[in-house]
């Protein structure tokens, strides 16, 4: 009986465990495809941050944390540059244009 109830109770938290690691990586690919965070991405290529970047050779965690709307826009993630590691934290607004403008970059070096 131990044994049963046990096994059920593994079971249960390996549920829970599949169903949020689908939800983050679902959340996490969704802020990757906005353009918001497309135009976050083409500042740190372009080389206008204090993250240094040679020959755009840098990588972005997998995981993305934030918040997304129709009109404002907060990321985190981690940048990996040749060198050092970065947690970023952008906070986004869409101006009368309809573009994203960047209101606040934040890079830590870690």
């Amino acid at each position: 009986m131990k044994k049963l109830i046990s096994l059920i109770i593994g079971a249960f938290f390996l549920i829970v465990l599949i169903v949020t690691a689908y939800f983050v990586n679902s959340i996490s690919n969704d802020f990757k495809n906005s353009d918001a965070f497309a135009s976050v991405i083409e500042l740190i290529e372009k080389n206008q941050t204090t993250i240094p970047v040679i020959n755009k050779q840098f990588e972005v965690s997998y995981f993305i944390g934030g918040d997304l709307n129709s009109e404002l826009a907060h990321f985190n993630f981690r940048v990996y540059s040749q060198e050092r590691k970065f947690v970023v934290y952008v906070d986004l607004e869409r101006n009368q244009s309809d573009f994203w403008e960047i209101v606040d970059f934040e890079a830590k070096e870690k």
